[in-house]
């Protein structure tokens, strides 16, 4: 293999031969043209970055899609040094623009999709990578080994754009066959988990700064790493950054940026979650996903991002049951339905964490909690029912006091949830520790209905109600598992192998 540095180097040599030779060889300085070729990088040889020139890293996220290559290096603390994408680990990515003809990707790279949001499609909507093939579904996928197109087992959205996917490899479970190199089948991974899909996962791949600071794991843009998205288990493999998960940087993210929550409260400073680009909460519709919305897995639009409460509970679930905890080593992951049996959605919004199960740590006091607190970057406190430490949501986790609640909330007698007193909805919807998932009934804010339960239709999530058995409906595209929760009375499936639907 040619290395890129070898490349330079004969280029120099040759350049050095003077004006005469060149005049004779028609040759010359040829490092401008070296500089614009793709090499490819081996990322088992301890000299990969070495091998890739000067001011050249290997980059190995796509080593089990089609294959490495190098890369100018970039620091992420300065955008200035790259022109394009700057990933964490300091690695310059080519932006391009996947329905452009051209697309500006050179040497064989493809124009690969950042981006499914529809708010954010068009220019640099892409970054030149090495992978097998595109692809928009299944049909343009013909490899033996890459048989699906990762737009058609990923469910990051309706009605949003596809074009510029990647194929995968599917059915290793089910098949038995292996996974290529620097990848792993997730449902052997993840096997107890229903709505894992049986495809062959890049796994992370490992970064240590040189500062010595903290350790990440990077997949390509669009994707994240697991225990970036639920820090509690231990399964390295990569998935599409999804509405809601928490992530480290904003390439991780398949929509919209990594929104920080510290607008809620100082606690959560640290705390950032993938938050597609909306303007209402129409918007975040189409990233609904994983059945009926409640007031916690609902998407709502808030600082121009789409958020849910699901996202702080991120913190405590967890895949490997039986396994000890990343964040909370002496708990481990317990075999229980989150959170008290409390349906995160109909079909525990459609995140594999939720139907998997929880790491609990006993408490006395809020105190036994500060320690996670810490550590996750999602204020805990002891539930004063079943005595674990709880994220401190709203109508999710039991309040001892005020001093329990995060974002000036209250404690409520009676009820041990944390929520405040309200004249108008405004007073809940404008509230950044409860949103629009809130209204005001009766001077108090409390979580509005999902669909299938009975309640005005201002006291509805989908904000409809069935006139003649007044129960909270569902409009069009929006996420179900049943046809009594739509006004259609029709919840299509998105999947032969689906529970899930939208409503027609």
């Amino acid at each position: 293999m040619v290395t890129r540095a070898t490349a330079i180097w004969i280029a120099a040599a040759a350049s050095s031969v003077g004006a005469a030779g060149a005049l004779v060889h028609g040759c010359g300085d040829d490092r401008a043209q070296v500089a614009a070729m793709i090499f490819q990088c081996d990322p088992t040889s301890p000299s990969a970055n070495f091998d890739c020139g000067a001011g050249y890293t290997c980059y190995t996220a796509t080593q089990a899609l089609g294959g490495s290559f190098c890369v100018p290096k970039c620091d992420p603390a300065t955008p200035s040094s790259c022109a394009g994408a700057c990933t964490a680990a300091g690695e310059c990515l080519t932006r391009c623009t996947v329905d452009d003809a051209k697309h500006g990707c050179t040497g064989g790279l493809s124009c690969v999709r950042t981006t499914v949001s529809p708010l954010e499609s068009g220019a640099d909507d892409g970054v030149c990578l090495a992978v097998n093939s595109l692809c928009a579904d299944d049909q343009d996928c013909n490899s033996s080994v890459f048989n699906a197109c990762s737009s058609d087992v990923s469910t990051i959205g309706l009605n949003v754009p596809l074009k510029g996917s990647f194929c995968i490899q599917t059915n290793c479970k089910a098949d038995g066959t292996a996974c290529t190199p620097g990848s792993s089948c997730i449902r052997n991974i993840l096997g107890s988990l229903t709505q894992v899909p049986d495809v062959c996962a890049p796994n992370c791949v490992p970064h240590s700064p040189d500062d010595g600071g903290v350790r990440n794991y990077e997949c390509v843009p669009g994707f994240l790493c697991l225990t970036t998205a639920f820090p509690q288990q231990t399964a390295r493999v990569c998935a599409p950054g999804q509405a809601g998960w928490l992530c480290n940087d904003s390439l991780d993210c398949s929509a919209g940026k990594c929104q920080d929550w510290s607008d809620v409260s100082p606690s959560l400073a640290g705390l950032t979650a993938c938050a597609p680009k909306c303007n209402t909460d129409d918007d975040c519709t189409r990233y609904d996903n994983g059945g009926n919305p409640t007031f916690i897995s609902k998407l709502t639009c808030h600082a121009g991002g789409c958020r849910a409460q699901l996202t702080l509970l991120y913190a405590d679930q967890c895949f490997q049951v039986g396994q000890p905890c990343s964040l909370d080593t002496g708990a481990a992951c317990s075999d229980v339905r989150p959170f008290g049996g409390m349906p995160l959605a109909s079909t525990d919004g459609g995140v594999p964490a939720a139907a998997g199960g929880r790491c609990l740590r006993g408490c006395a006091n809020d105190g036994d909690c500060a320690p996670l607190t810490a550590v996750s970057h999602v204020p805990h406190l002891c539930d004063v029912v079943d005595h674990t430490c709880t994220p401190a949501v709203p109508f999710v986790a039991h309040c001892a006091s005020d001093a329990s609640c995060t974002g000036g909330l209250h404690c409520i007698p009676g009820l041990a949830a944390c929520t405040r007193a309200c004249s108008t909805e405004s007073d809940c919807t404008n509230d950044p520790a409860l949103g629009s998932a809130f209204t005001c009934p009766a001077g108090l804010c409390v979580p509005k209905k999902s669909s299938g339960e009975k309640a005005p239709a201002s006291q509805c999530l989908s904000g409809t109600s069935d006139p003649m058995t007044g129960v909270c409906v569902s409009p069009s595209g929006w996420s179900c598992d049943d046809d009594a929760q739509c006004v259609s009375h029709n919840c299509k499936p998105i999947g032969p192998d689906s529970t899930d639907g939208r409503c027609e």
